[in-house]
């Protein structure tokens, strides 16, 4: 038997790729820090640090009780992302809830499903609470 915090249920966890954002992921990230912040939105987060290292954070992540999960990156990021919430075996993929923070250079994923490109919006659309995708399982 895992131990799950249930304190994590209702936080987010954040993923974030540091070498999105054509070079610009430090300035990108105080700004989404203080839209977050502003918003009282209670977070974890953690950097890759490698590639597909997302995987093995999204999984830690789900593990020790987090259901939202926030990608902070490009189309990469997101794709490791999903591919980790896939790939574990603690909850149903149904009870997981994805969104997401287009950093990187063609964002082609949001613009698929017209998802806000600006993290001001986006980080509004987390404060209410409503779901840029859920992940299902067919």
């Amino acid at each position: 038997m895992s131990y799950i915090n249930t304190t994590n249920i209702n936080s987010w966890f954040i993923i974030a790729n540091p070498t999105s954002g054509n070079r610009n992921f430090s300035k990108l990230w105080k700004e989404i820090q203080q839209l977050l912040k502003n918003k009282n939105l209670d977070y974890s987060f953690a950097f890759t640090q490698f590639s597909k290292h997302e995987i093995a954070l999204v999984q830690n992540a789900i593990k020790i009780g987090f259901r939202n999960i926030i990608s902070v990156g490009g189309d990469g990021t997101l794709h490791h992302v999903v591919n980790g919430i896939m790939m574990q075996r603690y909850v149903k993929t149904s009870d997981i809830t994805i969104s997401v923070i287009p950093l990187g250079t063609g964002n082609d994923w949001v613009k698929t499903y017209n998802i806000p490109t600006s993290i001001k919006e986006v980080i509004e659309i987390i404060y209410k609470k409503k779901k840029l995708h859920k992940i299902l399982v067919f």
